[in-house]
């Protein structure tokens, strides 16, 4: 069964390919002879239909790269601020603990010293 699927995924991924791969044949072969008039801060007369989608494209690639990143970045912080946040709180809990476990010893020296203080009196 598992050699199945797996066939069927690599077969699949296969047909992908090549029917993306023959559009793409088609799109170039069809724009070869096309031009375009583009304005980007000045004019380009007559540019490359394939060279403007290329731009396009490798435009359209870096910038979603770039807001993943940004994305990435932003979740990454969050995590960074909750772990400072826990790792605060968890400094302040140790001192208290710290603060407490100070006064108890102080009180069973106290309380140590009374009852010695009693049975010297006793005696």
């Amino acid at each position: 069964m598992a050699l199945a699927f797996q066939r069927f995924k690599v077969y699949s991924k296969l047909a992908v390919v090549s029917v993306v791969s023959i559009t793409l044949l088609v799109v170039v072969l069809k724009n070869v002879g096309n031009k375009a008039n583009v304005w980007l801060y000045r004019d380009f007369n007559e540019v490359s239909t394939l060279w403007l989608m290329l731009v396009t494209s490798v435009t359209a690639i870096v910038t979603w790269w770039l807001l993943w990143g940004l994305r990435r970045l932003v979740v990454e912080w969050r995590q960074l601020r909750k772990v400072t946040a826990v790792e605060a709180k968890l400094a302040e809990q140790k001192a208290l603990a710290d603060e407490i476990a100070a006064r108890e010893q102080r009180i069973d020296e106290k309380l140590k010293g009374s009852i010695a203080n009693e049975s010297e009196l006793d005696a």
